[in-house]
């Protein structure tokens, strides 16, 4: 995942969080909503929307509420900082954030997010304001408070206009309100009230308190047998409290109109127009009440019952067959939707698993459960943004245009605007989803990729983009989203949708096809058959992804006819449906469909064809070539690859997509080679310098086989660099110098030059004439040192006979005669000798011109050099005290820190005479050692020498400090001057039988192939040599070698990398 790894814990906490936004997002959306929506009848603001017959709506707007929610907190999860500090480079007014007080990378980061979004978003002022805005957008998209204000203002209108005798068809209404208005005109005009205000006004105040007593007669039992159970006990309370509220008002106003008038006229019209306002405010939340029971159980026109039976009120009645019809768009698919895909999850495990899907890049096995279950779950995102998502905007926005009475179920009716419509439903649609398979598309492209430069190639850069290709599957929604509201709106109307669901399945299935022949050119995956004809060959099914045919249409078939609610048809005393039980019978007939599937012999017998395995080796330390990146070293299979780096890149990719699967084994720089011949691995992928000459071997310092040659062949040339050093600490005339490298390299072969030109300048004048001795003198104790390190890795030169016996050696440390009774132990005695006369020549050279301390100090040195010379002597005719660690501990191993001692133990004095120029040579395992000695070390008045190749160096010098508070400080932080030219290939094994002769030579071939392929591709591998190579100031530039490099090994044209390319192989490029 371009070298981002999550930890266990990490991704622990952001399930967790999921759950609990989901959770308490609920129910801050189900308790707030009267507070944050500006309601206008009580009936909405003191019952939940649940008890007003809303719950489907409801929980299409929790849906949509929720998905909000969970969009921002994945976003922040995972991309967290890059928006925090974008943020705040925006200079946002009162979001500035101190990015460097969070640790995003931390498990408590997805928790603190969950814990703000469920129940700290009030308390920040830009979140509130947010979050309020999104209840309101969430509740008026499924039209919550729409539908009741429509309903009521509907039936005010006609119990308005019957108040005034205008509709022919409701003589029983009209007849009510006139002998209510009437008893209640005689009785105003008879009191003081008739001339307090003007007649139009009482007149208007007249018809209000008749409408007001008559809907308050109605709420006092007069409705007869409607309504039924539907509605809710809380909606009864209210109107009940709302009918004595009322009956209180009619009650009061009757005994003020019987009493005497008050003194001041003032005072008597003021209690008469708040009266009537009074009534007027009672009159429509009643009249609210009313709406919510038409919407919850409206009138059923076709009802075999007498009108006199169901209702005690006949004007009621007439009442409700004068409304409007109530809104009957029903709950839409979404939430059984949501369901079957999740339980599409397994499926796509199941079969990926039984490698009959394939996974989410050929470099990927099944085996692993880290690959199953990111192939399911991209697949479930991909679902998601094709069915789920679509079809919830599209039924919200379809719920919009029911809620003004603007939907058209017919085209017959209205073309034209049946037509816009339906087009501006299918664009909104197809638009999130292009939205959202953006998305996922990315989310794939990252899971696969390693760094961001392959991640552009392959999200955007091409001939099948993943941007494009995924996309471009916003192509399925078009008739999904147009079969199921036309499915829909079929069932409102009673009739079957059967027929619709089957042309959504068929037309997904067109699009499907033809997306899958645009992408792949239509090639089969047989040959000599046509595209598709071959699905259920051996191995095709995962080929052409056949289970996702399967899928999609059962998907769009239940969409249109099993999901949702469109309708209940007919008055029933039952509650309706719940919309889960339906969606969950989808999901079953969906995984009964997969179960015959699973079940039936032609796809149980689909084989994938096994992926060929290369063992391909990768150094861990050699950054920025290739080092170790999985924080579990690899354990875990999974689509985290182990290794990183600009070789390691090129390695993965050499192999990716093509007929092997790369298994990685690790190398170290000692022991590469020997497994590359042994066959444990068949590809070297590491910076190996291509040398064909023989070397020395440092320990015998006789030639050897070149143990490269011999392993391997190389590939063409893939970088070009040199030896290089850094330095730090004492560079003073007379200092020793420590020269650090890693064993095995070719850094070995300029160790001597350094010496015997003294390349760091620290040898005094009077000490030049002996540098040659100083260098056998270092050259002595880095073949000791070796032997004493007592590591089989470091011995591998030796022959098997004398490897044994070092190897017994460390492992019984007592029992060392067998070692030095070895004829290169023997050798290497008298080389210890020659080198402890040579010292004491010098010594006594030097004496005839000292004097003072300065001669006390060179007869002391002479004496120590002599106990040297009859101690190795005396071992060479059989004593066995000469074992490594004493030759050591006389000769000093400074990069251990030590100094020699004298037999008596004066290390005091021995440290006086031993004041010399020193070179010494630290061989080490690794780079990783290598530099901890290099940072860390103790060792007092000596040069430090980090030697190695230009690139790695510097490379362990950037981890080092990037992983470290206290810098290493080097002279010169871009290295020094190349010493040598280090040309570096990849190796592939050579064959040692027959057998293996055909297998390791079309490797080879593919290694040389794609090399040139990858230097070709000139801006891919340019932005490659950015990513690792630029430095820390992005100033690094490429050496001229490696620039001639790259354009020598690009010998294909580019074009054939970035268009497409026809059948007739010509690339195609743009017409101008």
């Amino acid at each position: 995942m371009m070298g981002v790894h999550f930890a266990d814990q990490f991704l622990v906490a952001f399930v967790v969080g999921l759950i609990f936004i989901a959770f308490f997002a609920w129910d801050r959306f189900h308790t707030r909503q009267s507070a944050s929506l500006d309601f206008r009848y009580r009936v909405m603001k003191e019952v939940d929307v649940a008890n007003l017959g809303g719950t489907p709506a409801l929980r299409q707007a929790y849906l949509i509420y929720v998905v909000t929610l969970l969009f921002l907190y994945i976003a922040m999860t995972f991309f967290g900082k890059l928006i925090v500090q974008t943020l705040n480079e925006l200079k946002v007014v009162g979001v500035q954030v101190d990015a460097s007080s969070l640790q995003f990378d931390s498990p408590q980061w997805p928790l603190m997010l969950a814990f703000g979004f469920a129940g700290l978003a009030p308390l920040v002022p830009q979140l509130r304001i947010a979050e309020g805005w999104l209840f309101q957008r969430a509740y008026r998209a499924v039209g919550i408070p729409v539908r009741i204000n429509e309903t009521t203002r509907n039936l005010l209108s006609i119990i308005d206009a019957a108040a005034t005798g205008r509709p022919d068809d409701a003589p029983n209404l009209i007849k009510e309100l006139k002998q209510r208005a009437k008893r209640i005109r005689s009785t105003v005009d008879e009191s003081w009230a008739a001339t307090c205000v003007s007649p139009w006004k009482l007149e208007d105040g007249i018809n209000q308190i008749a409408q007001l007593e008559l809907l308050m007669a109605w709420a006092k039992g007069r409705r007869g047998a409607w309504l039924g159970s539907e509605v809710s006990e809380a909606v009864r309370q209210l109107e009940q409290k709302l009918a004595s509220e009322a009956d209180d008002l009619l009650d009061g106003f009757e005994r003020r109109l019987s009493e005497s008038a008050d003194s001041k006229v003032a005072r008597r019209q003021k209690y008469v127009i708040e009266t009537f306002e009074h009534a007027h405010i009672l009159r429509d939340e009643l009249a609210s009440i009313l709406a919510v029971y038409v919407e919850r159980d409206p009138d059923p026109h076709d009802s075999s019952e007498e009108p006199e039976k169901l209702y005690s009120a006949p004007g009621l009645h007439e009442l409700l067959n004068k409304a409007d019809p109530p809104n009957r768009a029903g709950t839409g698919p979404e939430t059984g939707m949501l369901i079957a895909v999740f339980l599409t999850i397994p499926i796509y495990a199941l079969f990926t698993w039984q490698r009959l899907y394939a996974p989410l890049t050929p470099r990927a096995t099944s085996d692993s459960l880290t690959v199953v279950i990111a192939t399911a779950g991209i697949g479930a995102l991909l679902l998601l943004s094709i069915f789920w998502l679509p079809i919830l905007v599209a039924f919200a926005t379809r719920q919009h245009f029911y809620d003004e009475r603007k939907w058209i179920t017919e085209a017959r009716r209205d073309r034209p605007a049946y037509i816009k419509q339906h087009l501006m439903t299918l664009v909104i649609a197809v638009g999130v989803s292009v939205f959202c398979l953006s998305g996922v598309a990315a989310l794939w492209a990252f899971l696969i990729t390693r760094d961001v430069s392959t991640f552009q190639a392959l999200l955007v850069q091409g001939s099948s983009p993943f941007l494009l290709n995924i996309a471009s599957m916003a192509l399925f929604v078009i008739p999904v989203a147009w079969f199921t509201i036309r499915s829909a709106d079929a069932r409102v109307s009673g009739q079957s949708a059967i027929g619709l669901g089957l042309s959504s399945a068929l037309f997904l299935l067109l699009c499907q096809t033809i997306h899958l022949a645009f992408w792949t050119d239509a090639r089969s995956c047989m040959k000599d058959a046509k595209f598709l004809s071959d699905l259920f060959a051996s191995g095709c099914f995962t080929y052409y992804s056949g289970l996702d045919f399967f899928i999609m249409p059962t998907l769009a078939f239940l969409a249109a006819v099993v999901f949702g609610n469109p309708w209940r048809n007919g008055r029933s005393t039952e509650k309706p449906t719940s919309l889960l039980p339906t969606g969950a019978t989808g999901a079953t007939y969906a995984l009964a469909l997969a179960f015959l599937v699973l079940q039936a012999p032609w796809v149980t017998a689909q084989e994938t064809p096994a992926k060929l395995e290369v063992k391909v080796g990768f150094r861990a330390d050699v950054e920025p070539f290739s080092y170790k990146v999985s924080s579990d070293g690899g354990e875990q299979p999974g689509l985290q690859p182990i290794y990183k780096g600009f070789l390691a890149d090129l390695c993965y990719w050499i192999f990716d997509g093509g007929d092997y699967s790369v298994k990685d084994v690790p190398v170290t720089a000692l022991d590469r080679f020997q497994k590359m011949s042994s066959g444990q691995i068949d590809v070297l992928c590491d910076p190996v310098t291509v040398r064909f000459s023989q070397t020395v071997d440092p320990l015998t310092l006789h030639p050897r086989h070149s143990d490269r040659t011999e392993a391997g062949i190389f590939s063409p040339i893939v970088f070009a660099t040199g030896v290089s050093y850094l330095q730090r600490r004492d560079r003073n005339l007379g200092s020793s110098v420590l020269i650090g490298y890693v064993a095995g390299t070719t850094a070995e072969d300029v160790l001597t030059d350094l010496c015997k030109v003294d390349l760091f300048g620290v040898v005094p004048v009077d000490e030049r004439s002996e540098r040659s001795l100083m260098c056998d003198a270092a050259l002595t104790v880095r073949r000791i040192s070796l032997i004493s390190l007592c590591d089989e890795e470091f011995i591998i030169y030796l022959s098997r006979e004398e490897r044994t016996v070092i190897t017994e050696k460390c492992a019984e440390p007592p029992e060392t005669s067998q070692l030095m009774r070895t004829a290169f132990y023997s050798q290497l005695l008298k080389d210890v000798e020659k080198v402890a006369v040579e010292e004491d020549a010098s010594i006594k050279g030097r004496l005839e011109h000292a004097g003072g301390s300065k001669k006390a100090q060179l007869d002391e040195a002479s004496r120590q050099w002599k106990q040297i010379i009859d101690q190795t002597r005396s071992c060479e005719n059989g004593d066995l005290t000469c074992n490594p660690n004493w030759l050591l501990s006389h000769l000093g191993n400074i990069c251990s820190g030590a100094v020699p001692t004298s037999q008596d133990g004066a290390s005091e004095r021995a440290a006086d005479y031993w004041k010399r120029t020193t070179y010494r040579y630290c061989p080490f395992k690794s780079h990783d050692e290598l530099i901890k000695w290099f940072c860390e070390s103790n060792t007092k008045n000596a040069g430090m020498v980090y030697l190695g190749d230009r690139e790695i160096i510097l490379g362990k010098l950037q981890t080092w400090n990037d992983g470290h508070v206290a810098k290493c400080v080097v002279a010169d932080e871009d290295g020094a001057g190349d010493l040598t030219y280090e040309p570096y290939a990849i190796m592939v094994k050579k064959p040692k039988n027959p057998e293996e002769m055909e297998r390791l030579n079309n490797i080879a071939e593919i290694v040389k192939r794609r090399v040139y392929e990858f230097f070709s591709f000139s801006s891919f591998a340019r932005a490659k040599f950015d990513t690792y190579f630029l430095g820390l100031r992005k100033d690094r530039t490429m050496s001229t070698a490696l620039a001639y490099l790259f354009l020598l090994n690009g010998i294909e044209d580019e074009r054939r990398f970035v268009f497409p390319v026809r059948e007739n192989g010509i690339v195609e490029t743009q017409q101008k």
